[in-house]
């Protein structure tokens, strides 16, 4: 395994005309032999800049980022519903391992469930 930062933190921010629209996060789980080989992905896209490639771009960015620090996999959290990031996430090798039931709960007293995924490198 290529040297890397302990427990680093790789943020890919993407502008706009000179406007943060988007992020993307890779981030160590844990810093501990057991756990090491396993990265984190978060990712946020302004609304108003979807349908773009953005979510592509920065998917794939991290993921290569991910593997160029050797890390072995990537793991994400994302809401069930949210199809239209599902869908990204499939398109880049991530597979749906688990669900984390009534995993948020909203002001309005409903709750969503929270899908794992994991893409091995």
């Amino acid at each position: 395994m290529p040297e890397r930062l302990s427990c680093c933190r790789i943020n890919e921010p993407r502008y706009i005309d000179n406007k943060l629209v988007a992020n993307g996060t890779i981030y160590c789980m844990r810093e501990n032999m057991k756990t090491r080989h396993r990265a984190g992905y978060g990712i946020a896209v302004l609304k108003d800049y979807w349908d773009l490639g953005i979510g592509h771009m920065l998917t794939k960015c991290c993921l290569d980022y991910a593997k160029k620090l050797g890390y072995e996999q990537v793991e994400l959290q994302v809401v069930a519903d949210n199809k239209r990031a599902v869908h990204v996430y499939e398109q880049h090798g991530f597979k749906i391992c688990g669900t984390i039931e009534n995993a948020e709960k909203l002001k309005d007293g409903t709750y969503r469930d929270l899908l794992m995924m994991l893409c091995k490198l």
